[in-house]
């Protein structure tokens, strides 16, 4: 068996404290001292706060965990404001993420279905659309400088690809096809959406 070997850091002596493999360099009154330093200064850090609740949780829940459905619920509940509330519980994100997408993806859809001159909703659908990706940064916690905006500017782009394909699908369906049209905007939206998801997820 090795030897045991000094402490890297206070820390770890307190941690390992009755391990073999870390010596123990303080005595357990010592030890009891520099809690209670470290509970009365969270106290004194914590003092200007007024009634408040702390939520404690995982930014992983799974799908099908009954808290993930919980939180379903109040995103569904909190609408857009949830955001600023996700960007500090990350166990909130997904679900509010979820919900503003959905929100936007429905809201495109109809818009898309409800106007009948061709390109006229392309303005108020990309509009929307840069409002989900702004609103999914904000639930991040992520401020949308201008290298960020440039590169979110490919994400939105995407969907211009959907809104062609939908007038294109005019011409072949006349009739049905404002419900097609509605429906691509819908997976157009959504689209860019999950891609913004990935793209904060992946600098957190």
């Amino acid at each position: 068996m090795p030897e045991p070997r000094h402490p890297t850091s206070p820390d770890e002596e307190l941690l390992e404290a009755e391990s073999y493999a870390i010596y123990s360099e303080f005595t357990d009154a010592q030890r009891l001292l520099r809690i209670q330093d470290e509970l009365r200064a969270g106290f004194a850090q914590l003092s200007h706060i007024g009634k408040a609740v702390s939520f404690v949780g995982s930014a992983r829940t799974p799908r099908d965990h009954p808290r993930y459905a919980a939180a379903r619920a109040l995103a569904r509940r909190l609408g857009e404001d949830g955001t600023a509330l996700a960007a500090k519980l990350p166990v909130l994100r997904p679900a509010v993420c979820a919900e503003l997408i959905r929100a936007f993806s429905k809201r495109n859809a109809l818009v898309s279905a409800a106007i009948f001159v061709p390109g006229v909703d392309m303005p108020v659908l990309t509009l929307n659309q840069v409002r989900l990706v702004a609103r999914i940064a904000l639930a991040y916690g992520q401020q949308m400088d201008s290298q960020r905006t440039i590169e979110l500017m490919g994400v939105v782009g995407a969907g211009f690809g959907f809104r062609a394909v939908a007038r294109e699908l005019l011409d072949f369906v006349p009739v049905a096809g404002w419900a097609v049209k509605g429906a691509i905007a819908y997976a157009g939206t959504k689209a860019v959406g999950e891609a913004a998801v990935r793209y904060f997820e992946a600098r957190t």
